[in-house]
This record gives structure tokens, C-alpha cells and sequence, in this order.
């Protein structure tokens, strides 16, 4: 018999987020436990990283896994092999985004943010928007529906607001 899921992650959106959307969105019953920076330091996964999905006995990290494993439940990833590799793109191609956002904070300044804005995230950030646009039909990424791509989307759009004023410019309508 299995128990409620607990997905464990820091009191922030982050690289959690997406996932606890996908989770809702399937209707899955799960603990969205926050752990505050020093309950983090405390506990058994301090210095490993977060998220960590805890489920029937086992514990599950890596945060697109999580995210491509919640998207499942809740059909929002496709079945279709070719439909799946353009969403692991644009799921993968927001990492990328997003691992460039990381390196600005704590910054003292704009400086270092617009340097990563203006280098590698603005080139990230138009490809996304290409292959938005590659999908006239629809609102989504891929196909007609909503899948993990856009939950990825969403995350893109709400962590720029955790960095420096020259990141909050950052786009992808």
C-alpha cells in the first residue's frame, strides 16, 4: 500500500515548483514539505540538493526527473517519442536558462547580471521563443495542450524575479 508522496524543497518556488504544478495537476496527493535554510543544513540531504520526492520507501532526486515523472501522472507528457524529445528540448533548454540566472545571485550589482543577460540567456531565451513560434496552432510548445514545457516556461518567468533588476526584463511572451 502506498503512502502520500513528500516532495521536500526550501521555502521558495525554485526547482521545485514545476513539479508541485504537474502534481496538482494530475490530482496526486502529496506533502509539500518547505524546509527553511537551517532545517536544510540539518537534515540528510544537506550539501546532496534538493528537490527530493520521498515515496514508498524510497527517495527520488533530480529535479527534471521529478518534473518529467509528475508530468506523466497527469498527462502532461506526451506519449509520442518525437512530441517527447521536443519537450525534454525546451524542458532542457530551460535548465540551461536557468543554471546562467544562478550565477547572478548574491551579485553586489547589475554588472554581472547584465553580462549573463546579455550573453548566453538572451540567446536561450529567443530559441524558446522560436519554438513557441514554431507552434502557431497553439498556445503551448508542443501540440494543443499544456505539457511540462510550459510548466518549465512558467518557472523561467517566475524565478527571474529572485535576481538582480536586469533579469526581471527577461520574456518569453
Amino acid at each position: 500500500m502506498s503512502s502520500t508522496p513528500t516532495l521536500n524543497y526550501f521555502e521558495l518556488p525554485g526547482r521545485a515548483e514545476a513539479t508541485r504544478v504537474a502534481l496538482a495537476y494530475a490530482g496526486k496527493e502529496f506533502d509539500d514539505k518547505r524546509l527553511t535554510f537551517p532545517e536544510y543544513g540539518a537534515c540528510k540531504w544537506a550539501g546532496k540538493g534538493l528537490p527530493v520526492l520521498q515515496m514508498d520507501g524510497a527517495e527520488y532526486t533530480q529535479s527534471t526527473a521529478l518534473l518529467r515523472y509528475a508530468g506523466k501522472l497527469g498527462g502532461l507528457y506526451p506519449d509520442d517519442a518525437l512530441a517527447a524529445l521536443k519537450v525534454d528540448e525546451i524542458v532542457m533548454i530551460g535548465e540551461d536558462i536557468l543554471a546562467n540566472m544562478f550565477k547572478c545571485m548574491g551579485a553586489e550589482d547589475d554588472t554581472v547580471a547584465k553580462g549573463v543577460l546579455e550573453g548566453k540567456v538572451k540567446g536561450l531565451v529567443e530559441l524558446l521563443v522560436s519554438k513557441l513560434a514554431a507552434n502557431p496552432s497553439s498556445k503551448f510548445f508542443v501540440g494543443t495542450s499544456p505539457t511540462i514545457a510550459d510548466l518549465q516556461r512558467m518557472r523561467i518567468e517566475a524565478q527571474r524575479y529572485f535576481f538582480s533588476g536586469a533579469l526581471v526584463t527577461i520574456s518569453l511572451a
